[in-house]
């Protein structure tokens, strides 16, 4: 419950300043991510799983005079296996926020460099056994967008990250983290 009490603020907050951000004058957008590395998930059942394929993420490029961006992020993720009499469900939202500090353009490229931050809901059904935990996350982003257009970018990101993964549910006494890098590729919309 507290997490979408979360989801929900941060959402009525990145709407109130799109909103706000629009009648100032400043450019706003909308963009998608993609993170080509793999997810691995491990099971009691079956092990180590590695899924070769990506996830994507959905921003809200903000873009407040020329040298600093807000950039509001929501992702979603959904992965499930069946064997035997036996069905898993993970299902995880991300909702995140960069500030990002834009550096001197060069031509047509803006790099820029910040942190991001956010908070992971994740929910896991086996069978009839429901269990949820929250895991929030901190990072340093370093990248850049090249302008094709006024209104079209494509741009990387790379970043390092720490994230404290949550305890689940019914579990008391777990202290677990993580440090790891992330590369991005992204393509923004500008209005």
């Amino acid at each position: 419950m507290r997490s979408k009490l979360w989801l929900s603020l941060v959402a009525v907050l990145a709407l109130a300043t799109t909103a706000n951000a629009q009648e100032s004058g400043v450019k706003v957008g909308i963009g998608v991510s993609l993170s080509p590395l793999s997810s691995v998930f491990v099971t009691e059942e079956i092990g180590v799983t590695t899924v070769p394929g990506g996830t994507f993420a959905f921003y809200v490029p903000i873009n407040i005079g020329e040298n600093f961006k807000v950039e509001p992020e929501l992702g979603f993720f959904r992965y499930k296996e069946s064997y035997g009499d036996n069905e898993a469900t993970v299902t995880q939202w991300r909702l995140a926020m960069g500030l990002l500090y834009v550096l001197r353009e060069r031509e047509s490229l803006r790099p820029y460099v910040g942190p991001r931050l956010g908070i992971v809901s994740t929910s896991e059904k086996f069978n009839d056994a429901d269990d949820s935990q929250t895991d929030f996350f901190v990072g340093l982003a370093l990248g850049a967008e090249y302008y094709f257009s006024s209104h079209f970018t494509l741009g990387g990101e790379f970043q390092l990250n720490y994230v404290n993964i949550g305890s689940p549910e019914d579990v008391d006494d777990l202290s677990r983290n993580l440090f790891s890098s992330n590369g991005l590729i992204f393509i923004r919309w500008y209005f």
